[in-house]
């Protein structure tokens, strides 16, 4: 479909303030017409909702989410995990999160690794039915729960990997943030791809998959962490990035005028 103009304030097509589309091709050829153009099924551009409509990214303060060594040997204290690989996951505890999932998941990965530590950050209504089944599989030794936190991103210096078995997601933030932080995610397959800013790997929902990509997970040196974090600063989730975007955009819309 071609359409020939798209008025965004229209006052004079209809009552109040609206948004009008003129879509090309017109059999009526009426008499004395002022747009005969436009009759042309062909006439004016393809319509294509990502010309029309502009996408913010859900950027973030990369300042913030910047790996920090000193931070992370404090937690490493603070949370007594030395010489263990950290998997971090943060959520609301809906049922769409899927979080039990991750507890069977760390059930079978201890019998073939035991250096892993699950830190769980939130809180929400699953969170109790959780805790239970940590505690039914033995497993308290190889949670945290940490509560709800306002300091997300000082948390995240000190893991190795976020965890995400959605059931189904929109764009999840803590994803952005946690490869801002210089972090590698598993995350289910249900997520969108956009949320892959170089350090996402989808998996299925099958407990086998996880286990293997985990046992292959590696720390980080502090070198490769930041440097993660740099080639992060440079894409559109950077919101320095974003707000130039957004800027030249608006621009746009103006003819260039400010």
């Amino acid at each position: 479909m071609n359409y020939g103009e798209i008025k965004k304030y229209d006052i004079a097509n209809g009552p109040g303030v609206r948004v009008t589309l003129f879509v090309s091709g017109c059999r009526h050829h009426c008499k004395g017409c002022f747009n005969q153009m436009t009759w042309d099924f062909l006439y004016g551009k393809e319509f294509c909702i990502r010309n029309e409509i502009y996408i913010v990214k859900n950027a973030v303060d990369t300042k913030k989410f910047m790996y920090s060594e000193e931070q992370a040997k404090q937690l490493t204290q603070e949370f007594d995990i030395e010489g263990k690989r950290i998997a971090i996951h943060v959520s609301n505890f809906s049922k769409i999160k899927n979080v039990s999932f991750l507890v069977c998941v760390l059930k079978r990965l201890i019998s073939l690794t035991n250096d892993y530590k699950f830190i769980f950050v939130g809180d929400g209504p699953t969170k109790k039915d959780v805790e239970h089944l940590v505690n039914e599989f033995g497993l308290a030794d190889y949670c945290i729960f940490t509560g709800r936190r306002n300091d997300v991103e000082r948390l995240l210096n000190c893991g190795d990997v976020l965890l995400l078995p959605s059931i189904k997601e929109g764009l999840p933030v803590a994803v952005i943030e946690a490869q801002a932080n210089g972090m590698k995610c598993l995350v289910s397959d249900t997520i969108t791809r956009e949320a892959d800013v170089g350090d996402v790997t989808y998996l299925p929902l099958k407990e086998e998959e996880w286990i293997q990509k985990l046992i292959m997970i590696n720390k980080r040196s502090n070198h490769e962490r930041i440097y993660a974090c740099e080639k992060f600063n440079t894409t559109e989730f950077n919101i320095l990035n974003e707000a130039k975007r957004m800027e030249l955009k608006y621009l746009s819309m103006r003819g260039g005028r400010a």
